[in-house]
């Protein structure tokens, strides 16, 4: 940052000097992605406490892998996007989520193996579950880039029978080839 370079992981009062310098409430927000967050729930509550104090947004990126760490996090937050996985049990990660639904919004992200017809049932569930947790919106994400625009499709249509409108979205920065 500015020319200089700092040795990870960085302790909260170095932190709290560099979001001071950077001005952060002059941005959209502040994002803490990159790996799983919520392996040091601590901290990033911490930091996301000092950007709330500065005037700042923040924004957790996360799976949402342990819901007790969700739990302990998401208030300290602004907004929170949860990578839903066809593979993990959702109901409780759902039950979580929804008591901070006005700040969060579902990814479901999908790779070109989870691409095929046999998910149907999957997300007929999924619809019905979200549905009942309160969601009525999910974006789905191929990790990949590659993806069957016509399941997509048929995805799109059994959520919506559900209640759940469906959005699809690229990884943007990987049709760009930006890492």
């Amino acid at each position: 940052m500015g020319g200089e370079s700092y040795k990870n992981p960085i302790g909260i009062p170095l932190l709290q000097k560099i979001l001071r310098e950077l001005s952060p409430q002059s941005y959209h927000s502040v994002s803490f992605t990159g790996g799983e967050p919520l392996l040091y729930t601590e901290y990033i509550v911490k930091a996301a406490a000092d950007l709330k104090d500065l005037g700042a947004k923040t924004f957790l990126e996360t799976s949402g892998y342990d819901p007790n760490r969700l739990r302990a996090a998401a208030a300290a937050f602004t907004y929170i996007s949860l990578d839903l996985k066809l593979e993990v049990a959702w109901k409780e990660l759902l039950s979580v989520a929804a008591d901070f639904k006005d700040k969060v919004y579902l990814k479901l992200v999908i790779t070109a193996a989870e691409n095929g017809m046999n998910e149907a049932q999957s997300i007929e569930r999924a619809g019905k579950l979200l549905n009942s947790h309160g969601f009525n919106e999910l974006w789905i994400q191929p990790i990949d880039n590659s993806f069957n625009l016509q399941v997509v499709l048929n995805w799109q249509k059994k959520l919506k029978t559900n209640g759940v409108e469906a959005r699809f979205i690229p990884q943007i920065h990987k049709l760009l080839g930006i890492k």
